[in-house]
């Protein structure tokens, strides 16, 4: 039996329900045109076959949507605040991402590829009548355009140095930046589809000809393989991009998948292989995306259904439904974890959003469904480094979290998330955060460091600590102490209250007041009378010391942290 995934499905129900979550779903009244660009602050931006561009919030609401004077014929590109497109009108024109135009440049003829752009600002594409166009992404200003041949067959994509390869006829060429000029030219061997190229991490070219065969040139432009199975013989892929993982690309057949070296072209394993009981096959027949957790997502044809399955062994992971057939994935990091766009649904007029557990993979550079800002261009993850507190450590007191990140290009933001709470952001490439651990219950807690760079590639770097803090213990007759404690993401009003019963079935003392029984405080130090309470009810005890407990209640979120202390009436 070829395929048995609803059986794996019902198997792995519950896995999916917790790990992947369908966030919001919006119903398009016109045909998305082309993949959604995230942004990382969850906003999603779009074409529609109505000649709208339009934008959602990270909740799938429309916030706006402008006519760009005609249709939109390139998948529209994000960088920094700035949206670019081309238009049936024969114009380029950048939008900012409140919606308003900021330029549109002239061409003469039309657009026929999508765009690249550089981290230096610059961008570059191919046009009907066989040029490849470099414009400053700032003005609109054209600076060269450069006669390739009669059609500029795919996407351009920047490589690390600059470097700007295309496919034009039959040749694959590298280009320079800066003037224009071919560093080299290499026959392809055949008129290839309209494809991006893809980057791997030392430069290797990867493209499909017209027999639908994966070729890996170097970036020299000598040939190096054509991709095969485990017997050797040639993989005629399906019309969907590639993705790297690490050192293994990961190819789609349409009714299976591939784990090919990028230094051979040799399958090491297929996913239906791999999954024999249950039996399963992917048909996967749109492009793919991975995030750094090592799950692949993609879009299942014959199931439609959104499907998850183990990179480093095509293990089948899970399934939820996608409500159409779905097309290529788009996935980003968010909030510490996966923010997964697909365009689905009848004429494909559905945006479906998920969260996932890791966000978008290490370094996907000009992977098109892996890139949704769709830059086009080689764009290295973020060097991260969580320097501190030290995996596996102890802590009692105080605690100080720090974390630095470098780029290739430029670090955009950094984030630190505690128990998938995000308790700090900063725009620059270093972290530092500090707090008392006794704040908490004691227990384990992972500290997330996730940087980002002006191409939405994410690292993340983790520890996982105890807190292990005594009760503190006060003098009969003392002072007040003060109560501290950290929001929960969720309140902006608490109430604390201490009481002799950790189930706290009596209540002693509490920060309410007869007016409010939620306050804005996220700190509170008992008045004179009500600690004087607090005294009493330890001298009245014949035991010694005393075991008090308090508690922080958020007015929506319920109980923010629990812990004791002890008066101990021989000091």
């Amino acid at each position: 039996m070829r395929r048995a995934l609803w059986m794996a499905l019902f198997l792995l129900a519950g896995f999916a329900a917790q790990a992947q979550t369908n966030i919001w779903q919006f119903n398009s009244a016109s045909p998305v045109t082309f993949e959604p660009v995230l942004a990382t602050d969850g906003s999603v931006y779009f074409a529609t076959n109505d000649g709208k561009l339009n934008a959602l919030t990270s909740a799938g609401i429309l916030k706006w949507s402008v006519d760009p004077g005609g249709q939109v014929i390139t998948p529209p590109v994000l960088q920094g605040n700035y949206l670019y497109i081309g238009t049936s009108n024969q114009e380029l024109r950048a939008y900012s991402v409140a919606g308003s135009m900021l330029w549109r440049r002239g061409l003469g003829v039309n657009i026929s590829t999508p765009l690249a752009v550089s981290a230096g600002g610059y961008i570059f594409f191919g046009t009907t009548n066989g040029y490849l166009y470099c414009v400053q992404a700032g003005s609109g200003v054209v600076l060269w355009d450069f006669h390739a041949g009669f059609r500029v067959v795919s996407a351009p994509v920047i490589g690390h140095d600059g470097t700007v390869y295309f496919l034009v006829d039959n040749f694959l060429m590298a280009v320079n930046p800066q003037y224009g000029t071919v560093r080299w030219s290499s026959n392809a061997f055949s008129y290839p589809p309209p494809q991006p190229l893809i980057l791997d991490s030392y430069d290797h070219i990867f493209f499909l000809d017209s027999s639908f065969y994966l070729n890996c040139f170097d970036n020299t432009g000598h040939w190096l393989w054509q991709a095969k199975d485990e017997t050797g013989t040639l993989l005629t892929c399906a019309k969907a991009s590639p993705i790297i993982v690490g050192d293994t690309l990961l190819v789609s057949t349409g009714s299976n998948v591939y784990a090919v070296s990028v230094w051979t072209g040799q399958a090491a394993w297929d996913v239906t292989a791999a999954n024999t009981s249950p039996a399963f096959s992917p048909a996967a027949a749109s492009s793919m995306a991975a995030s750094w957790d090592g799950l692949v997502y993609y879009c299942d044809s014959t199931t439609k259904a959104l499907t998850w399955f183990n990179a480093s062994t095509g293990l089948l992971g899970g399934s939820i439904p996608s409500f159409g057939t779905g097309l290529n994935v788009n996935l980003i990091g968010w909030k510490g974890q996966g923010y997964l766009v697909i365009r689905t649904g009848p004429s494909d007029s559905i945006l479906m959003a998920y969260t996932v557990p890791g966000g978008a993979g290490a370094g996907p550079w000009c992977q098109w469904g892996g890139t949704p800002y769709h830059l086009q261009r080689r764009d290295d993850a973020p060097f991260l480094e969580l320097t501190s507190p030290l995996d596996n450590s102890v802590i009692v007191g105080n605690v100080v979290a720090q974390a630095d990140a470098q780029d290739d290009y430029q670090v955009t933001g950094m984030s630190l998330y505690l128990n998938g709470t995000d308790v700090l952001n900063t725009n620059s490439g270093n972290l530092s955060w500090g707090a008392n651990s006794a704040m908490f219950q004691d227990g384990t807690y992972v500290f997330e460091a996730v940087a980002t760079d002006s191409g939405g590639n994410e690292a993340v770097a983790t520890a996982t600590v105890t807190f292990q803090n005594p009760p503190p213990s006060y003098p009969l007759g003392s002072g007040p102490p003060v109560f501290s404690w950290l929001p929960n993401g969720v309140d902006h009003k608490y109430q604390v209250a201490v009481s002799l019963d950790p189930a706290f079935a009596s209540i002693l003392i509490s920060s309410a007041t007869p007016t409010e029984k939620f306050r804005k405080i996220t700190a509170w130090q008992p008045g004179s009378k009500k600690w004087a309470k607090v005294n009493a009810a330890a001298a009245a005890l014949p035991s010694n010391p005393v075991t008090f407990y308090w508690r922080v209640v958020g007015k929506t979120g319920g109980v923010v942290v629990t812990r004791s202390f002890v008066i101990n009436k021989s000091l």
